[in-house]
């Protein structure tokens, strides 16, 4: 009975310091997506757009190219203007979201049909973080980046194959946007 007691009076203090330890953590989480919130506030966050890294893989060296899927999930059709950087790459630097170049520019598709017309609602792109090599001589942990797709919805009257001929388009003014979440090692 003795030895129980000992062992609960240990085992307390070590879980209430572990769970005090989760939610810090958490809280910290929650900080960052907030602030996440302020630098890419779009209502439509991972709803009518989706994105995942094309495979398993989820760590990637330094100058590697991330393969993304990229679905549309929305009834509506998805323009996405290669011109103006329609994906955007980010990184945690001092407990602020700052955005990190992309070695690639201009792949993918400009348009994704509606969800339920497969395969014309998926297509797959890449993106290639910039990173200065000394950003792991202090650090040599693995560097988190968000990779960010932001496109319009566009509404179609007539739609052809070739999306460079179709007869009438408006786009709506109304952004959607996903993003994915990849780490980036020395």
């Amino acid at each position: 009975m003795k030895n129980n007691i000992i062992r609960i009076l240990v085992i307390c203090p070590l879980l209430t310091i572990l769970l005090s330890c989760s939610n810090l953590s958490n809280s910290n989480a929650d900080s960052m997506e907030e602030k996440f919130q302020a630098v890419v506030p779009l209502p439509d966050l991972n709803k009518s757009l989706e994105i995942n890294v094309d495979g398993d893989e989820k760590v990637f060296r330094l100058g590697s190219d991330v393969p993304i899927l990229v679905e549309n999930k929305s009834p509506h059709f998805l323009y996405f203007d290669l011109a103006n950087n329609y994906i955007k790459l980010f990184m945690i630097r001092d407990a602020e979201w700052v955005e990190v170049k992309d070695g690639l520019t201009g792949s993918g598709s400009r348009v994704l049909s509606p969800q339920g017309t497969p395969p014309l609602n998926l297509d797959y792109t890449w993106a290639r973080p910039v990173l200065d090599d000394q950003i792991f001589k202090d650090n040599k942990t693995d560097i988190l980046i968000r990779i960010v797709m932001t496109g319009e919805i566009m509404e179609m009257d007539q739609y052809s194959d070739d999306w460079r001929n179709h007869e009438s388009e408006v786009l709506t003014g109304e952004s959607v946007c996903a993003y994915v979440d990849v780490y980036i090692s020395p």
